[in-house]
């Protein structure tokens, strides 16, 4: 008889998993035919920022582009050899199948964390379809390729958190230094996001043969070897890194959004706007980034806005100031709404009603639903240890994430592009914890409703 159930019991468990990996084919699969349905003709957009991509696929160290880091160039060189003779549909097609194996990684993470199977599936489907994150996958920019990195990152550094360090951690810590470095190589805007990884591992790691000397080796070392090596590469080669460029225009532009104008007096940029008419008009400019703004910004080349000397004299004389009237903005990160695919194919066939309920319904958990439900989820963090590795880690993520984007964009408007690498991260850690707690409950009161 013993022998029968245990029989019994291995079929089942046959069944369960053959039942989670046809879900998770599906799932693929859905998020792949939907993401060709929101572009149709394959094709992506090209934006200004893609030229420097596509003029480093060619040369990866033309000296004129070299300020964008290496990776995304190297991704589209590799994505133009397979495929379509147009070699922006190849691009398209290869963010969207790493997309979508992506969110069968989230989900299979989270049949691990014991979530239920659909549950799993809908959280997993909801971050995959996410409106922003179809809009980007036809853009030939790298917030989707470092997406998918830094979710891997974040899936790997929980792997570790909840296995406790018993499942190869040395190869896994291994793994996450090194992607680490690969995302600091595709945007900048990850270069200290080891920190936060590493703060999370350390708070909760649980395997006493990782001591805090291998951790930081294994995470941290790892992390900025590959930065040290990229720029030893160029070295040796005598390529001259143009280190800093973007962020000098943020830092210009983001200033003079604030009206700090006034600390670039003899500046070529203040000059400039003297010379043109513009100066008052600058002045008087309180941080919004509205149609004043943008009519200066639109009269200023590329090497207008990136002015050194500038950017020098408010690092010097009004790091207070520039500091507040960014931070001041911090909440938009979190309650700003999202581009959507726009293009005339998008959704062929769908009605307009069921085009509406999908991008409003997506519109309207940015603001107001996921702040509330961010509120929640820090409750959830104080009063429900179950939880708090899972949140710990994501937080710690998304808060670097949004300072840094905030403090260094050069305009509210660009939030919804920058955060995009961390989209599955916030719609994960927002929605998670609320309504898991929120079924247990309801699970509770029905079993005492049926016993009654």
């Amino acid at each position: 008889m013993p022998s029968i159930y245990f029989k019994k019991i291995l079929f089942l468990m046959k069944i369960k998993n053959n039942k989670i990996i046809l879900t998770s084919l599906f799932l693929f699969f859905l998020i792949v035919i939907i993401g060709m349905w929101s572009n149709p003709s394959l094709n992506s957009i090209i934006t200004q920022d893609t030229y420097d991509y596509m003029t480093l696929a060619e040369n990866i160290f033309d000296e004129q582009a070299n300020f964008r880091p290496p990776t995304y160039p190297l991704f589209l060189r590799i994505s133009s050899v397979f495929g379509f003779k147009d070699w922006t549909k190849n691009v398209f097609l290869f963010q969207l199948l790493i997309h979508a194996i992506i969110i069968v990684i989230c989900f299979l993470f989270f049949i691990y964390m014991n979530i239920k199977p659909w549950f799993a599936f809908i959280i997993s489907l909801i971050a995959g379809l996410n409106p922003s994150q179809l809009y980007y996958l036809t853009n030939i920019l790298p917030e989707m390729l470092l997406c998918s990195i830094i979710t891997i990152c974040w899936i790997m550094t929980l792997f570790y958190i909840y296995s406790k360090g018993s499942f190869y951690p040395i190869y896994i810590l291994i793994t996450i230094g090194f992607l680490s470095g690969v995302a600091a190589l595709t945007k900048p805007v990850w270069l200290l996001g080891i920190f936060p990884i590493f703060i999370s591992i350390f708070t909760y790691n649980k395997n006493p043969i990782i001591n805090f000397k291998k951790l930081l080796f294994l995470t941290i070392g790892l992390h900025f070897l590959l930065i040290f090596c990229w720029k030893g590469f160029n070295h040796l080669n005598n390529v001259k890194l143009q280190n800093g460029k973007t962020l000098t225009v943020n830092i210009c532009m983001a200033s003079l959004r604030s009206g700090l104008i006034k600390y670039g007096e003899g500046t070529p940029i203040y000059n400039y706007l003297d010379e043109s008419g513009y100066l008052n008009q600058a002045m008087l400019l309180e941080g919004k980034d509205n149609q004043k703004f943008r009519e200066i910004y639109g009269l200023l080349s590329w090497e207008q806005r990136c002015d050194t000397e500038f950017a020098n004299r408010i690092i010097k004389n009004a790091k207070f100031e520039f500091f507040i009237s960014q931070m001041k903005y911090w909440h938009y990160f979190f309650t700003n709404r999202m581009f959507s695919p726009n293009k005339q194919d998008s959704f062929y066939g769908l009605p307009k009603i069921g085009r509406y309920l999908y991008i409003a319904s997506y519109s309207y958990f940015y603001r107001p639903i996921m702040p509330l439900l961010l509120i929640i989820t820090i409750i959830i963090f104080i009063i429900n240890s179950k939880y708090r590795p899972l949140i710990f880690t994501s937080f710690s993520i998304l808060i670097y994430f949004s300072l840094v984007i905030i403090l260094f964009t050069k305009s509210q408007s660009s939030v919804m592009r920058m955060r995009v690498p961390v989209e599955i991260i916030l719609f994960t850690s927002s929605l998670y914890p609320t309504i898991d707690l929120l079924k247990i409950y309801i699970q509770k009161k029905f079993t005492h409703i049926y016993k009654k």
